[in-house]
């Protein structure tokens, strides 16, 4: 989009995608159980989240091999937007799928255990998916393909992990099940406050030091 806009002689510039950190934050034991029984998550299982739009392009193919995951895994999605035929093939296959609205996302995130974003942009997904953001600032681990501006953003390690095929989710989630997470670190600089003095402020002055 930049570069169309570029060759018609229009000046752009990049201005990230943020969250709000007094939403988006880490869960303790007795938030996750609450947010658990609320959704009918299970208490026992642990839960594999991905939020988004549920439709073929997303590669929502990849949830319905998460047997192969590991013996206590349960998926859990929240779609923003379903195709009513990839509702009934997830819910066949044993995934959880919430569909009903809430202005609550940020809890959603605090009943998982990890995140997984599965859909490329070149197949639907978002050049720079916000709900990975989100969910690293509830300090999960997160897993996502390798695609968009998500690896020029942010490094591997601490917790997120990129694959480039579906055969090697269950030895990544392994991988990041027994590390050490520190996602929340890798985007504090992605807070809505953190944007707006890095992107905005310094226009907004200089308008208001403009004559009038």
């Amino acid at each position: 989009m930049r570069k169309s806009l570029e060759d018609l002689r229009i000046n752009t510039g990049f201005i990230m995608p943020g969250y709000d950190p007094r939403l988006f934050k880490p869960s303790d034991v007795g938030r996750k159980k609450t947010v658990r029984v609320r959704y009918g998550i299970p208490l026992d299982r642990f839960v594999v989240l991905h939020v988004g739009h549920v439709r073929e392009r997303a590669n929502m193919q990849a949830f319905l091999r998460y047997r192969d995951w590991g013996s206590d895994i349960q998926p859990v999605v929240k779609a923003a937007f379903i195709e009513p035929v990839w509702r009934d093939h997830l819910r066949q296959a044993g995934v959880i799928v919430i569909e009903e609205y809430t202005d609550e996302i940020d809890e959603i995130y605090q009943a998982a255990d990890l995140y997984l974003f599965p859909a490329a942009a070149r197949e639907g997904g978002l050049e720079f998916p916000l709900s990975a953001i989100e969910a690293c600032a509830c300090n999960l681990p997160v897993l996502t393909v390798r695609s968009g501006a998500l690896p020029e953003v942010l490094d591997a390690g601490g917790g997120l992990e990129w694959y480039s095929g579906v055969s090697e989710i269950p030895g990544k989630i392994d991988s990041l099940r027994s590390g050490v997470t520190a996602t929340r670190q890798k985007v504090e600089d992605l807070s809505w406050e953190r944007i707006f003095d890095r992107y905005l402020t310094p226009h907004i002055e200089s308008l208001a030091s403009l004559p009038r």
